[in-house]
This record gives structure tokens, C-alpha cells and sequence, in this order.
């Protein structure tokens, strides 16, 4: 690895609603949410962050 950034073309798409913190269970911006019961990661933001990110943006 050279430490080099990505092109534009080869990043990795984020999810909109990563751009807001999650209000439901406290991950920062940029993070991914986790349950809050077992502290493992979702495959996609809370619907409230979504939400709040849509909101955010409008």
C-alpha cells in the first residue's frame, strides 16, 4: 500500500445519512450504526439518522 488516496472513481460509495450523528444510538458522523443491545454494527444507518441527514440537507 502507498498510502496514496483512491480515485474518485474506485472510493467506496457512504451512505448519506453517515454525514449527521445518530440521535438512536450515539455513533458520530462519519460512523457506522451499531445495535444499541449488542454493540455490533448495522448494514445501514437508523431510519431516524436517514432522516435527519435527509432533513439536514433539504
Amino acid at each position: 500500500m502507498t498510502g496514496a488516496p483512491r480515485p474518485a472513481g474506485l472510493r467506496r460509495n457512504t451512505h448519506p445519512g453517515l454525514a449527521v450523528p445518530c440521535s438512536r444510538c450515539g455513533a458520530g458522523a462519519g460512523r457506522p450504526c451499531t445495535v444499541p443491545a449488542t454493540g455490533q454494527r448495522m448494514p445501514a444507518p437508523h431510519p431516524s439518522r436517514t432522516d435527519a441527514a435527509a432533513e439536514r440537507a433539504a
